[in-house]
């Protein structure tokens, strides 16, 4: 494991919300839903409430923007307590980001941080090529290629298509989106990435820095795109301790 330009407590952590653990809230990659972190309150245990915020069918789809996305994301969080976490994955990193300003806007608190994992920064450009309009043998050969994807998804037709449009939904709104100038965020912004993951790299995710107002860490682990669900209690230890932290000092390794 490596950090980049990470920022290290340098003083006492600060209390979580109440007497129980932090809410960490959970905004699915492309084409997941609840179910991609129906293990992590098992995984993290104690550590945290996980819950996952993600629009069910057809609230959110077919056809949302991810700041419909976000707006959605928003009411149903309401008031965030304190020491709250919003982390993303992949698309799931544009949502909570847009989810975070969109609270802002709304004079509610922002969270304690925003954790972004495998999403370049917003304002970055679109590196990947746009698959969601490719013709269905050549989308799924994508969808393959970026892992993630059960083997049964993939060898079963009537799987194939009943995700499908689900897919083309959420990869037509990355591909659609369009970073709308704005202030950086009130709380800090802590990135993770893939060592080997083809479609974030540290590079892209090192101007996150610039959205944020609260210090910036980036560390890059062992996996590819998807390696966050390997280990999850290991990163979300990390992250509410760079969370809780009340002064980060600079720090290169």
């Amino acid at each position: 494991m490596t950090e980049t330009a990470v920022r290290r407590p340098a003083g006492p952590a600060a209390g979580s919300a109440g007497d129980g653990p932090p809410a960490l809230y959970c905004f699915p990659h492309a084409g997941g839903g609840a179910a991609s972190f129906r293990l992590w309150q098992e995984a993290v245990g104690p550590l945290a409430r996980v819950r996952t915020v993600a629009p069910p069918p057809p609230a959110g789809r077919p056809g949302a923007s991810v700041r419909e996305l976000a707006v959605l994301a928003a009411d149903r969080l309401g008031r965030l307590d304190p020491g709250a976490v919003l982390l993303g994955h992949s698309m799931g990193a544009l949502v909570a980001f847009e989810t975070v300003r969109e609270l802002v806007r709304r004079g509610r608190p922002s969270p304690a941080a925003l954790v972004v994992v495998a999403h370049a920064a917003p304002h970055a450009p679109r590196a990947r090529a746009a698959i969601s309009a490719l013709p269905s043998d050549a989308f799924w050969a994508e969808v393959e290629a970026m892992g993630g994807t059960s083997d049964e998804v993939l060898a079963r037709p009537e799987l194939r298509a009943a995700t499908e449009p689900r897919l083309r939904a959420d990869f037509a709104a990355c591909e659609a989106y369009r970073f709308a100038p704005g202030p950086p965020l009130p709380c800090r912004v802590i990135g993770y990435v893939g060592s080997s993951d083809r479609q974030a790299s540290a590079a892209s995710m090192q101007p996150w820095r610039m959205h944020t107002l609260d210090g910036f860490s980036l560390t890059e682990r062992p996996g590819g795109h998807f390696f966050l669900h390997e280990e999850p209690r290991e990163v979300v230890a990390d992250a509410l301790r760079q969370s809780r932290s009340e002064r980060w000092e600079e720090a290169r390794c």
